[in-house]
């Protein structure tokens, strides 16, 4: 049986929502030993982690604005970017922080890995990469020794309107997505041989 319960992805939910449904699962793990795995599909909204803190002003009017208790910059959102919350007890899996993000980015590029997809890390920009540009943007956030926040894959979602954002270090970052190789696929059909390769890292045997 495995040690963790992956809930189906909610589509078009509002951030606050999400954020609700996020803080009712981190109570449950803390109640027990299973991790649990959240994943959303956003309409389009940013959210600001917690260096960019009172900067919403500098980002384009019309679409919402979220401040966050998360690391990282600014993250757009919009439906076809998968985004994964891993809610998960690092002190029970005996994980410290650097070895579960190693983790997380590794089951993000052996899954793309699985699409016939080269996909790379970079240094000192936390995500995944392709040589056309950022696939895979992260924030985290270990409170209590339970990870929440997570990951935001671009799968077959618009990139016009993160034309130009500041999405890692101090210069606007060029983005791919997975559809550009695989135009049929859908976050679903990710989402699913995520979690094969999330349960292969998570669960392997030292």
């Amino acid at each position: 049986m495995s040690n963790y319960k992956f809930h189906p992805i909610q589509q078009e939910i509002l951030y606050p929502a999400s954020m609700e449904k996020m803080d009712l699962i981190f109570s449950e793990v803390k109640e027990e030993s299973f991790g649990q795995i959240l994943s959303f599909e956003y309409p389009p909204l940013f959210t600001l982690g917690r260096s960019l803190k009172d900067k919403a002003t500098l980002l384009p009017d019309g679409v919402p604005k979220f401040q966050t208790e998360r690391g990282g910059l600014v993250t757009f959102h919009n439906p076809g970017q998968l985004v994964i919350y891993p809610i998960l007890n690092l002190k029970n899996l005996n994980l410290g922080v650097k070895e579960f993000i190693f983790k997380m980015e590794e089951s993000v590029l052996k899954s793309i890995a699985d699409f016939s997809v080269e996909a790379f890390r970079k240094d000192a920009c936390p995500g995944v990469f392709t040589e056309q540009g950022k696939l895979m943007s992260m924030g985290f956030r270990i409170k209590e020794g339970i990870s929440t926040h997570g990951m935001a894959i671009n799968v077959c979602n618009s990139l016009e309107d993160f034309q130009g954002l500041n999405l890692c270090s101090s210069k606007a970052a060029s983005l791919d997505r997975i559809s550009n190789y695989h135009p049929n696929i859908d976050t679903e059909e990710f989402y699913l041989v995520w979690q094969k390769n999330f349960l292969n890292e998570f669960t392997s045997k030292k």
